[in-house]
C-alpha cells in the first residue's frame, strides 16, 4: 500500500478539495496522512522594542491577527475531519504551527508520493509568498510531488514530457510505478525539440520502454522555442496529467527554466506529477 502525503492550507480548507484527493487514492490503493499546515506564531514578540514600535503593525494588532486565522484553522480541521468520515476516508492527521515547510519536507522522506492542491497557498501573515512557499515545496520534496487541479477532473490522458535527460526519464518511471493503472489511459510522450533537435534522443530505447508500459502510445514532437511550444500544448489539454523531471535542480532540463514553471503550475486545470533522481 502506497504512503500518500497531503498537503494542506488549514486557513484555506474547502470540503471540494478533498474530492481530487479521494480520486488519486483509489487509483493508487494508498493510505492518506494529512499534513495540515496552521498559521506560524507572530515574530514580533522576539522583536526589541524599539523595533516593534518602527512596524506599520503592532505587536498587539499582529498577535490578534494570528489569533484569529489559527481559530479558523481549528474551525476548518474540525470541518476536514467530518468531510474525510463523509467519504469514507481514513486520515493520518498532523498539524504543522512551527517551520510548517521543512516539517513538510522531513515527513515526505517517508511518502511515496506528495498531493497538493494548485490552488495551496501559506499565508497566515501579511506579506507571506504562497509562490514562493510551493516553489520551495516541489525543489525540496523528497518524494515525488503530484499538484490536484482546482476542481475534480477524471484523468483521462497522459502527457509524458520527455527532452532525453535522465531526470525526465526518471520521471516518467517513477509516474508508471506509483500509478500503473494510468498506463491504460490514452497516453502521449511529448518531446520538446530543444537546440534544434527534432529527433528523438536514445529513440530506439526509449520506444521500447514505452512499448513495455503502454504500447499504444503516440509520440508528440513540439518545434519552436521550448516553453512557450510546451505551454501552449497544455493549456488546451483537458483531463491530463503532464509528468516533469528535476524541477529547480538541474540546468540541463529547460522544462521548468525561467517562468515555465509558474506558468505550468498556474493553469490550474492539470495534474502535475514532478519528481526527482
Amino acid at each position: 500500500m502506497k504512503n500518500i502525503l497531503v498537503v494542506i492550507d488549514g486557513l484555506n480548507f474547502s470540503a471540494s478539495q478533498l474530492d481530487s484527493v479521494l480520486y488519486i487514492s483509489r487509483l493508487m490503493k494508498g493510505k492518506l496522512t494529512v499534513a495540515l499546515l496552521d498559521v506560524e506564531p507572530s515574530p514580533f514578540p522576539m522583536l526589541l522594542p524599539g523595533i516593534q514600535e518602527a512596524m506599520y503593525y503592532s505587536a498587539a494588532s499582529m498577535a490578534t491577527h494570528v489569533r484569529e486565522r489559527h481559530e479558523q484553522v481549528v474551525a476548518n480541521t474540525e470541518k476536514l475531519r467530518e468531510a474525510c468520515t463523509g467519504r469514507g476516508m481514513k486520515i493520518t492527521l498532523h498539524t504543522y504551527t512551527e517551520a510548517p515547510l521543512a516539517s513538510v519536507i522531513r515527513e515526505s522522506r517517508f511518502a511515496d508520493v506528495l498531493l497538493a492542491m494548485h490552488s495551496l497557498s501559506f499565508s497566515g501573515l501579511p506579506q507571506s509568498d504562497p509562490p514562493g512557499f510551493m516553489q520551495a515545496l516541489f525543489s525540496g520534496a523528497e518524494c515525488p510531488v503530484l499538484t490536484l487541479p482546482d476542481n475534480m477532473q477524471v484523468v483521462k490522458e497522459i502527457a509524458l514530457t520527455y527532452n532525453g535527460t535522465f531526470s525526465s526519464m526518471f520521471a516518467i518511471r517513477a509516474f508508471f510505478q506509483l500509478m500503473p493503472l494510468l498506463a491504460l489511459r490514452k497516453v502521449k510522450l511529448v518531446y520538446v525539440a530543444e537546440n534544434n533537435l527534432e529527433t528523438l534522443p536514445d529513440e530506439q530505447l526509449l520506444r521500447q520502454y514505452i512499448k513495455g508500459v503502454c504500447p499504444r502510445a503516440e509520440y508528440i514532437i513540439l518545434k519552436g522555442d521550448p516553453a512557450k511550444s510546451l505551454l501552449t500544448y497544455l493549456r488546451y489539454s483537458k483531463h491530463t496529467l503532464v509528468t516533469f523531471g528535476a524541477y529547480g535542480r538541474s540546468r540541463a532540463s529547460r522544462f521548468f527554466n525561467g517562468s515555465i514553471a509558474d506558468d505550468t503550475l498556474g493553469l490550474g486545470h492539470l495534474y502535475t506529477f514532478i519528481t526527482h533522481p
